[in-house]
């Protein structure tokens, strides 16, 4: 089909559905074979797609990978890393892939809030939660390594601590050139979440969640009892303030977040953020993967959409609303599916016969 309705010229773009009730990455990269042979039979070459974009599933970029680029996951972030790192173009025969950025959220919040992540007594799960999606969204945007790398680093100092003074302090961080060293990545830690829901509930996760998160910033000006400040290269960190009635809370400005704090001593306050499970998860599974999700990586950041519904959306398929029911069995799916798509496939052919 062509890839615009505005254009007589537009390339013509494939598209295609795969329905399968094996998941496994042997089994995906099999059917990705056969429609790459496809493709050669019907175009005499082979596309190398500019992006592909998907969920975070690791069966999806082990099967990916191994067809179009005919190497692991390892490899794959090992040479982007290294790219990046030595200001490299990329290697245009081979594809990029981009994860989904409302599977990623979602996948954060999913593990913080379940039982297998693991939180100190007295410490809130759903304040840890924000927190997580917020500095990840922070680490999001950074186009550059070394400022990716400040980002993280600074987060990862407010997770460390478990009880923060009463005093004015600045911050001197230790660089640990983490992106220099190429461990493996251990593709066993890629978070198998989302794989078979949408993105269409995005916007109920975390509103605030945007590539400016500063909507309270104007709070740093305001008058309180008292307040102390921590900062960062000139650059304010966080602020601890004390209301008349003798209140403590905690503000970070940069990620829209504030909230109550208890007094534990009498010149220190108990850290929120605090938790070292937190800054574990964070380090193996999306600072190690970071090439697949952030900015560093143009063609991430230039993607017109961030999520995996961009066909659906562009060409006005929308499938929760052809098939109301869920877990079908793969017979009725089918079947179900064929006469949406002949429909969809007419509607189409008459669009084109009328423009012609």
């Amino acid at each position: 089909m062509v890839s615009s309705e505005n254009s007589s010229d537009a390339p013509l773009i494939d598209v295609f559905e795969l329905i399968t009730n094996d998941l496994s990455s042997k089994n995906l990269q099999y059917y990705l074979h056969v429609y790459r042979q496809k493709e050669l039979e019907l175009f005499n070459s082979n596309s190398i797609p500019f992006l592909i974009n998907t969920d975070c599933a690791r069966n999806l970029l082990v099967a990916i990978l191994g067809e179009y680029n005919n190497e692991s996951v390892d490899q794959y972030i090992n040479r982007i890393m290294n790219s990046l790192l030595n200001k490299q173009e990329f290697d245009n025969s081979k594809v990029l892939i981009g994860w989904c950025f409302g599977h990623a959220i979602r996948a954060i919040r999913h593990y913080v809030r379940s039982k297998k992540f693991i939180i100190e007594s007295g410490y809130d799960r759903e304040i840890i939660s924000k927190f997580a999606m917020r500095i990840w969204n922070s680490v999001r945007v950074k186009e550059d390594v070394l400022d990716a790398e400040k980002e993280i680093e600074k987060w990862e100092w407010i997770m460390s601590q478990k009880y923060l003074e009463l005093i004015n302090k600045e911050i001197i961080l230790v660089e640990k050139k983490r992106f220099n060293n190429n461990e493996d990545f251990d593709t066993a830690v890629i978070p198998d979440l989302c794989i078979n829901s949408d993105c269409s509930d995005l916007n109920n996760i975390d509103k605030n969640i945007d590539d400016n998160p500063m909507h309270i910033s104007n709070l740093l000006d305001q008058e309180e009892l008292n307040s102390w400040t921590y900062s960062l290269d000139g650059d304010i960190l966080l602020k601890i303030l004390q209301d008349d009635d003798k209140n403590y809370s905690l503000l970070i400005s940069q990620l829209d977040i504030r909230v109550s704090v208890q007094l534990f001593s009498l010149n220190t306050i108990k850290n929120p953020f605090y938790s070292l499970n937190l800054m574990k998860y964070l380090n193996k599974v999306w600072w190690k993967s970071i090439v697949l999700w952030s900015n560093l990586v143009p063609a991430i950041k230039n993607r017109t959409r961030r999520t995996t519904a961009t066909v659906e959306v562009e060409n006005h398929i929308i499938k929760n609303l052809d098939i109301g029911k869920k877990n079908l069995p793969i017979d009725q799916y089918i079947y179900i599916r064929t006469k949406t798509l002949k429909s969809t496939q007419n509607l189409i052919a008459e669009t084109l016969m009328h423009k012609r």
